[in-house]
This record gives structure tokens, sequence and C-alpha cells, in this order.
């Protein structure tokens, strides 16, 4: 986890956003050392105006502001993907499993509760989120994250600019 954590450094420091983190990209060599693959929808990113190329990550490794629709990916993504990669290894089962985008999200308001601007600043601008709240009906979940450990306080958060 350590090596693709500094993976993660080293593309965000040269302004690269990976976007797909899951599993199939990351090899290990027979010494453990990481490698990841598959840039095919990596972007520049110089922090005013990176462009979503509209190709989507691998569904359930996917950040919540993509499941939002925002036109904007940033390091965040990955370091969300990172954390869902974290719990898989963990548990042998990815956090949110669900098919289509409205029940990822879902799940994933289920889990951390449902987004605010009090608990995430800018969400209600972001193009999904109200017609995604309109498909769980604007229900108000609570964070009902599965452990309060704060080891893993890093895939606890959901607000991007806090990750």
């Amino acid at each position: 986890m350590f090596q693709l954590l500094v993976a993660l450094y080293y593309l965000h420091e040269n302004n690269v956003v990976y976007v797909d983190m899951k599993p199939n990209n990351i090899l290990l060599d027979k010494d453990d050392n990481v490698t990841l693959t598959d840039f095919g929808i990596s972007q520049f990113h110089n922090y005013t105006t990176t462009k979503n190329n509209r190709s989507r990550p691998t569904a359930p490794y996917s950040a919540p502001e993509i499941l939002l629709d925002d036109k904007k990916y940033k390091p965040p993504i990955d370091i969300w993907g990172a954390g869902m990669i974290f719990y898989y290894m963990l548990t042998g089962k990815t956090l949110l499993s669900g098919g289509a985008y409205w029940e990822r999200y879902r799940e994933f308001c289920k889990i951390f509760g449902t987004p605010t601007e009090r608990t995430w600043e800018g969400v209600t601008v972001l193009p999904n989120f109200y017609e995604l709240n309109r498909s769980i009906n604007f229900e108000e979940y609570d964070n009902n994250f599965p452990w309060t450990n704060d080891d893993l306080s890093l895939i606890h958060i959901s607000e991007p600019t806090r990750q």
C-alpha cells in the first residue's frame, strides 16, 4: 500500500491524475515492487482547468465526485481509489458494489452519509447531485462507516478536498 501511495504522490507532483485505480492495474514483480499500468484515461492536471475526458474509471473504485459527474478530475479521486483498494485488501470485497451509478451513490450515502454543503463544500453544484438524490428520494443517511479505527480514517473522508 505504501508503494502505491508513493507512486500516486509522484504522479500528482508531476501534475498527472491516474484516474483508473483498481487492483488489475497494479502489478507486483518477484521482489514485490509495485508498478502502475494502464494510463489510458490518466490526465494531465494543472489544478485549474482539468477536464473530464468522459472515460470513466472502473465502477467499484470510482470516487463519489465521479458518480456525481464532476467535470474536473483532480488528485483526490486517486486517493479515494487507493482507499477502496485498501478496503478490498483488508476485507476481500468492494465497498461500493452496486451496478448502476445511482446504486453505488445510494450505497455511498448509506455508508458515509448523504453529502451536504456542510459536509462537502461545492457538492450541490455537481451535475448529477440533484438527479442522484432524487433517485434515492433525498433520504438523509447518517454516517455508518463500518470501522472507527483511526488508521482507516483516510478512506472514511468523503469530501474530496480533505482526502
